[in-house]
């Protein structure tokens, strides 16, 4: 019995340190989760306004919208195209807008709410603008330059629309032969930004607050939001210093006197953590003192062996539920941040797109005024026909990618050689330019999952390699893609290896390769497209991708399993 009450002691001690030591731990852990999700957030708002000022700039500054300056913004049906595709290429816009020195709207496109069909307003509903504060800013900064305003409510002829819109104003000041002609106003949609920050944080209180604690958004009480315009009495955020709460000032106004916080307030959580840790500790506590109590029953009763397998077996059992928790959770975490990073990319790759199709259009318009042979026609219109077919499978490669955290995909059977052909073709401009020569020994087989993304995978690894033939400037460079069946323990392999001769990949990031946000200068990029490969590879065919230095260069191996050949 003495030996009992030794025992119960020293378990008093051992679990009042680990209560603290899990205490602490959980703390650190979530302060860490909050402040890397509150550092990327302000990462997405900082690229969502890039991307418009670089629109609005590109319509600006385009020729054909110059060239209608030169006849009184007369403005034809090629700047009006111009406006519709800038619309069309941006679902974020709800409104965008000319308006000349005297705050008269000459041009204006709406629609009613982010990504929805946009129209273009009659002649006679434009209005007057003078009046309005960004109009007679625009006015007044530096020409071909930028201004942003505070971020508010849509009004229209004065009065706050209903249902309300928030949005904020991007205001770009034009001027022709050194006179001030007008400003660009785009309205954007705050809502994609709303939905892009608010939903990493579904169980924490969030708050978008301005420099004087008032409320734009508010996901703890949804009544009280946008407090500012639509009721100035209410209660504001106070700014509590207390232990909790995690805020960043976002710096959105680009040097104005207004700062934004994004707020999170972490309170409850904490004290639900020291709640259940406590909780926890109290049940250990009470499972030991039975323990103990069986223990001492079995020894006097000579059955010691007995009652440690018992345990052993339970304790087997509660380890393997736990593993299996904590696999379901770090992939539910891999899909949200898979998610994230595939709106962000798509969303920026197809701004180039965007640039490339109107251009081409303008480009084809031009040559059918010009008086040109029919050899010369059906020349420039074989390679307007190839730019098209080129942007119609680049956005059926973003569709693809924006699915690609879908965890209902469909799997198919479909052929490794044409996937590697499919990659190579859709490559092969870019291997021209640096002189790649690409030799193939393909052993071609049928596997069971998702066409499109092992493509990408291909493509991915030929990218890399054609960015370090250039940054390394090798003169004659060579990729060699090797895909053959091998059996390893019983269980067919189909490998699939992408060997360069660029010199090879550093020690010292080698084992880096494949990590998130691993930014490495020699691979020419983010480490986003090798981490991506990577999930595809594991989850999507269950199978492994590693990279190794052969002889010459960087040596990247596929190996997927073949459970049953496909028909």
């Amino acid at each position: 019995m003495a030996s009992i009450v030794f025992l119960g002691l020293i378990f008093a001690i051992s679990t009042s340190s680990l209560y603290q030591v899990n205490l602490e731990s959980k703390q650190q852990s979530l302060v860490e989760s909050v402040t890397k999700e509150l550092k990327l957030n302000k990462l997405s708002l900082d690229r969502y306004f890039e991307n418009a000022s670089y629109d609005v700039s590109s319509l600006a500054q385009s020729k054909t919208f110059r060239e209608s300056l030169d006849s009184d913004m007369r403005f034809n049906d090629r700047v009006i195209e111009l406006f519709e595709l800038t619309m069309k290429s941006n679902p974020d816009f709800i409104q965008l807008r000319f308006i000349d020195a005297n705050g008269k709207e000459i041009i204006r496109y709406n629609r009613e709410s982010f990504g929805t069909p946009f129209i273009r307003v009659r002649d006679e509903y434009l209005q007057n603008k003078g009046h309005r504060g960004y109009f007679q800013e625009g006015m007044t900064i530096s020409p071909e330059s930028f201004a942003w305003s505070s971020i508010d409510l849509n009004r229209e002829r004065g009065e706050i629309e209903k249902p309300i819109r928030p949005t904020r104003r991007l205001v770009y000041s034009v001027s022709h032969e050194g006179q001030r002609v007008g400003v660009f106003v785009a309205n954007l949609s705050l809502q994609p930004i709303k939905d892009l920050v608010f939903n990493d944080f579904q169980v924490l209180p969030i708050f978008l607050v301005d420099r004087d604690g008032y409320y734009l958004w508010n996901t703890l009480n949804p009544v009280a939001q946008w407090t500012r315009d639509l009721a100035p009495k209410s209660k504001r955020w106070d700014f509590p210093s207390s232990s909790g709460v995690y805020s960043v000032e976002l710096d959105l106004l680009r040097g104005m006197e207004m700062p934004y916080h994004l707020v999170v307030d972490a309170r409850r959580e904490l004290e639900k953590t020291t709640n259940e840790i406590r909780s926890k500790v109290l049940l250990q506590g009470l499972l030991f003192a039975l323990v103990v109590g069986f223990v001492a029953l079995i020894l006097w009763l000579n059955k010691s062996n007995q009652l440690k397998r018992e345990l052993e077996s339970d304790l087997a059992e509660a380890m393997e539920k736990e593993a299996v928790n904590k696999e379901i959770q770090l992939r539910q975490a891999r899909y949200a941040t898979m998610g994230e990073m595939m709106a962000m990319l798509t969303h920026q790759w197809r701004q180039p797109l965007t640039v490339v199709m109107m251009n081409s259009d303008l480009i084809r318009s031009k040559l059918k005024r010009m008086d040109l042979t029919d050899e010369e026609n059906a020349f420039f219109e074989g390679r307007f026909a190839l730019i098209k077919e080129m942007l119609r499978e680049q956005d059926d490669l973003i569709n693809d990618f924006r699915e690609f955290s879908d965890p209902n995909k469909e799997h198919a059977p479909f052929e490794v050689l044409s996937t590697i052909d499919a990659a190579l073709n859709l490559w092969n401009s870019k291997l021209f330019q640096v002189g790649c020569i690409v030799r193939k020994d393909v052993q071609n087989e049928k596997l069971i999952g998702i066409q499109r993304e092992l493509e990408q995978v291909i493509i991915n690894l030929l990218h890399n390699a054609v960015d370090i033939f250039r940054e390394r400037k090798i003169k004659a460079p060579q990729i060699h893609i090797n895909a053959f069946v091998e059996q390893v323990g019983g269980q067919n392999h189909y490998v699939i290896s992408v060997e360069d001769n660029a010199g090879g990949i550093e020690a010292d990031i080698i084992d880096k390769l494949f990590d998130a946000y691993s930014l490495t200068k020699s691979l020419n990029g983010s480490g986003l497209g090798l981490y991506m490969s990577r999930i595809i590879i594991q989850d999507t065919f269950n199978g492994q991708i590693q990279a190794s230095n052969g002889e010459s260069g960087a040596i990247f191996e596929i190996r997927l399993p073949m459970p049953v050949k496909a028909d």
